[in-house]
């Protein structure tokens, strides 16, 4: 979030609930027409054309644990793809 909030300053003063125990321990609490607006430019900023070799690419900078971690979700989401498309 600090560094959504440095990109975006429109919501520099957003409040941030931490709620243990949750699925998600910490919520964001942002207007819906500011957060379609931060969307929308992050969609803009984005320039890579392969998700995984961008992020491969900048491990340095999120951790090899970051990166793995994407890799295991695009590899679930793959396996999930691949039943369905067998159910077709």
């Amino acid at each position: 979030m600090t560094n959504l909030k440095k990109l975006f300053p429109a919501i520099a003063d957003a409040k941030i609930l931490a709620l243990p125990g949750r699925d998600y321990a910490f919520r964001a609490v942002i207007p819906k027409a500011i957060w379609v607006q931060v969307l929308t430019g992050l969609a803009e900023e984005q320039t890579w054309s392969n998700f995984k070799d961008e992020a491969a690419a900048r491990k340095a900078d999120t951790g090899r644990e970051y990166v793995d971690k994407l890799q295991a979700v695009w590899w679930e989401m793959l396996q999930l793809q691949e039943r369905e498309s067998d159910r077709l």
